[in-house]
């Protein structure tokens, strides 16, 4: 039986205020304004995505799927961006601590802007790139001006090495948190 490494996935979102500030004498006044882009839904899918890794010289070894991060956003505005990030809870596999994130590449595969009405936002893939507890930009993009939903597709492959110490039994997780940042 070959060992099993399950990416366990988690989301957060964060949506920033705009604001102003005036200055008045020696008095500062700030001025909040209405939230600019509103996130009406997030999801990520699967929740678990697992390696079956036999031999590392046969290696890399893809996810047995991709994941997918879906998130809507209203409200927004053509000149604003947004970002979505994955970072690792850990630097190692939970369980396996011989093995490092940094084993696991992220690659964007594809952005895909579903526009209601108004102007369409945009979405592009960032470079790939491995995972570590620092945030890793998966993908970017421009707001649309009124309502649009954005899939984005994600990949997950693992390079084995005859150093990693893995165990069939409770299988070894690593969880993600993606994150979503839209001004």
């Amino acid at each position: 039986m070959s060992p099993r490494f399950p990416l366990v996935m988690m989301l957060m979102a964060t949506s920033l205020l705009a604001g102003q500030a005036t200055k008045s004498g020696q008095k500062t006044a700030f001025s909040l304004q209405a939230l600019a882009t509103s996130v009406t839904s997030m999801t990520a899918t699967p929740s678990t995505i697992s390696f079956s890794a036999t031999d590392p010289d046969l290696g890399p070894y893809s996810g047995n799927s991709a994941a997918t991060v879906v998130f809507a956003l209203s409200g927004g505005k053509t000149t604003k961006a947004w970002s979505v990030t994955v970072t690792a809870g850990t630097s190692t596999f939970s369980g396996c601590t011989t093995i490092p994130t940094s084993s696991v590449k992220a690659s964007c595969a594809s952005v895909a802007v579903n526009n209601s009405s108004g102007t369409a936002g945009t979405g592009t893939c960032s470079a790939a790139g491995t995972l570590s507890t620092t945030a890793l930009t998966v993908a970017t993009g421009k707001e649309g001006s009124l309502t649009d939903t954005y899939t984005i597709t994600i990949n997950f492959l693992f390079t084995d090495s005859w150093t990693y110490i893995a165990k069939t039994s409770p299988t070894c997780p690593l969880t993600l948190t993606y994150s979503l940042t839209a001004a």
